[in-house]
């Protein structure tokens, strides 16, 4: 009887087991099938959200990557992801981070997250620069379990301001901080990060695998460090920043400086913009009248604009520019100063000018006559 009894018992334990074990491995399939979505953004990457802009992104996400330490013998084997990114031209200051998060099960540590530049020359040579620990990053800061859900969200990461320089390549590295030892989340307590697998690759950097024993950090241990690029892979991920416009400068203001009176002529005007962006100009002809802005054109190459004064005497022309970016999160509108002046001196038709095309005009009159005779002979008829 008594071994019947544990026979009962065994028996429900093991249903017991696989009941949860299928919960889980249901509730992670649940999970990563919920991120197949688009999440499609319009409009510029300079579209403001107050005090930052949407810079860099990826926001498409067709599956999810678990983040987890697996214990193995004596040792703990991270495993974290970092993806590159390259900032806008002018982003200057990185302010926070989001991403796809999702809660598996229940994660006992905080997720991390942090930035840093991509430092070739430095750290383990292997690793190409790429981040082993948060510590190695510029800024990081880390999210409490509490503060992510179980279905996919967008999870925000406010970390201290980075400076940062589009000619430079950055990390957002999701990794454990050195001495984080104990393992806080593994394959069933975890979270899952969003990422996208497909034609619409984010084309400023890519996603790479890292995976690291836990004393390799503290000593430097190479051979149980590495790293998998995955080239054809993104994060789901969003970068803010607060971005600056430096103005365009007008280099060169040109025409002629003698017109006469009701004669059209041509003036042309050359700007460089740093951040190489399009530019408008607006042409003011110092006798009451401009142009408006006309554009845009692109950066570095001339542009003309005509005019004709219809009063004699001296006047002074202006120009500015402006690009296409417009006001910056510094107060910058992204417009120059006035360049010039360059002085006309108008002066009224000489005779000999006005008596020659009234010749002209009479002669083709004259012309037009005699073309019009030709068509109607004294015989009659028409030719």
């Amino acid at each position: 009887m008594k071994r019947k009894n544990v026979y009962v018992v065994l028996i429900a334990g093991m249903f017991l087991l696989v009941s949860i074990a299928s919960f889980l491995v249901t509730g992670v399939e649940k999970l990563e099938n919920s991120c197949r979505i688009k999440y499609l953004l319009s409009g510029k990457s300079a579209a403001n959200f107050g005090g930052d802009r949407l810079d860099q992104h990826q926001t498409e996400c067709n599956d999810g990557i678990q983040l987890y330490i697996h214990k193995i013998a004596k040792h703990h084997w991270i495993y974290g992801y970092a993806q590159s990114f390259t900032p806008d031209i002018h982003s200057k200051v990185i302010t926070r981070v989001k991403l796809y998060v999702a809660k598996v099960g229940d994660p006992q540590r905080e997720l991390f997250l942090g930035i840093g530049k991509f430092k070739p020359n430095e750290g383990w040579p292997k690793l190409r620069g790429v981040p082993t620990s948060v510590n190695e990053l510029d800024v990081y800061t880390a999210i409490s379990p509490v503060g992510v859900p179980r279905s996919y969200s967008w999870i925000e990461f406010d970390f201290p301001d980075i400076e940062v320089n589009s000619s430079y390549t950055y990390y957002i590295g999701i990794i454990r901080p050195i001495g984080f030892e104990e393992p806080g989340y593994n394959v069933t307590n975890c979270y899952s990060i969003g990422y996208f697998g497909g034609k619409s690759l984010y084309k400023g950097g890519h996603l790479t695998k890292l995976v690291f024993r836990d004393n390799c950090v503290i000593k430097n241990d190479g051979p149980c460090r590495s790293f998998f690029p995955l080239n054809s892979l993104d994060l789901t991920f969003k970068t803010y920043a607060k971005m600056k416009n430096d103005p365009p400068e007008v280099m060169d203001l040109y025409g002629p400086t003698s017109p006469k009176k009701g004669e059209t002529c041509s003036y042309s005007a050359v700007a460089d913009d740093p951040e190489g962006d399009q530019i408008y100009y607006f042409f003011d002809w110092g006798d009451g009248t401009n142009t408006g802005w006309i554009g845009p054109y692109p950066s570095g190459k001339p542009v003309s604009a005509s005019h004709t004064w219809y009063g004699k005497g001296d006047f002074q022309i202006y120009v500015k520019a402006k690009d296409d970016f417009g006001e910056d999160d510094f107060g910058n509108k992204g417009e120059s100063d006035w360049y010039g002046p360059l002085t006309v001196h108008v002066t009224k038709r000489s005779k000999n000018i006005m008596f020659s095309r009234m010749l002209t005009e009479r002669f083709s009159q004259l012309r037009n006559l005699i073309l019009l005779i030709n068509k109607f002979p004294l015989g009659g008829g028409v030719v």
